[in-house]
């Protein structure tokens, strides 16, 4: 077991972006659609800290598990997916044009366009979407 975690610190010790990445996407990943799938790769990462001994190597793991706190946070106060309902909406929506470009679609050309709904509001005044990447073709 001793060896497990001395591996796992040396690992850990030249891959640390790696970890803080895993952190950052696990966080980013929970916050847009949370799945219990997510606690493999959380467990994972968790386990080494379990067994007494290494410090250095909590520390490491505690700093990711920060980066994906802080992550999950950031995700879920700027994204906000609209919830589907059976009633048609109607509203006002304000979209950014980011790209256009021709694409070829079965044998004919079409316009590609890339956009970021910045907020969709209903009639009512409520926000229901925030900040969605989208393509239209």
């Amino acid at each position: 077991m001793r060896s497990i975690v001395e591996a796992c610190d040396q690992f850990w010790t030249h891959a640390s972006a790696l970890l803080y990445g895993i952190g950052f996407y696990l966080g980013c990943v929970a916050a847009l659609a949370p799945h219990v799938a997510l606690l493999i790769p959380a467990v994972f990462l968790l386990f080494p800290c379990l067994i007494p001994g290494n410090y250095r190597l909590r520390i490491r793991l505690g700093l990711a598990l920060a980066t994906a706190a802080v992550s999950y946070l950031y995700v879920s106060s700027l994204v906000q997916f609209p919830t589907v309902s059976s009633v048609k909406l109607s509203g006002t929506a304000e979209l950014e044009i980011c790209d256009i470009a021709p694409a070829v679609r079965y044998g004919q050309v079409v316009h590609k366009i890339k956009l970021n709904l910045l907020s969709f509001k209903s009639d009512n005044g409520s926000c229901l979407a925030r900040n969605i990447p989208c393509t239209w073709i």
